[in-house]
């Protein structure tokens, strides 16, 4: 009786370990799934986040353009409003020369290359300032 409950015993801690085998490799299985899944996971975000940089580096040499051709542009701006400016300034000179110079000045003084109608030069101001806007 001793050998059989001896077998008895060791097939019962036989099969105990077999569970315990079975239960581990389960576990195993599915902490492996689980790792792939998230492996899976991670390529995916690093591929997505990839394309987005990729992409927000394309926006940003774009934008550079653009902020380029705007300076550009805002630099011919500049400079047309100068020329503006100065047209207008040279305008309301001959203006003054044209409406008050010769009334302070003797007619001796008085160039004679100047507009001979002040209202032919006011027009000519309110033209550039009107170019201006």
């Amino acid at each position: 009786m001793n050998d059989e409950s001896s077998e008895d015993r060791l097939e019962i801690i036989a099969r105990l370990e077999r569970e315990k085998c079975n239960v581990r490799r389960h576990r195993l299985r599915i902490t492996e799934k689980c790792d792939r899944e998230e492996q899976l996971q991670t390529v995916q975000r690093v591929i997505k986040l990839e394309y987005e940089l990729r992409q927000a580096r394309c926006d940003n040499v774009q934008l550079k353009q653009s902020l380029d051709e705007v300076e550009k542009h805002s630099k011919k701006q500049l400079c047309k409003i100068a020329d503006l400016e100065r047209r207008v300034k040279r305008a309301e000179r001959e203006l003054w020369v044209t409406t008050d110079f010769p009334r302070k000045r003797d007619a001796k003084l008085q160039p004679t290359n100047l507009a001979d109608d002040p209202t032919e030069a006011q027009s000519k101001i309110f033209e550039l300032l009107y170019e201006l806007r």
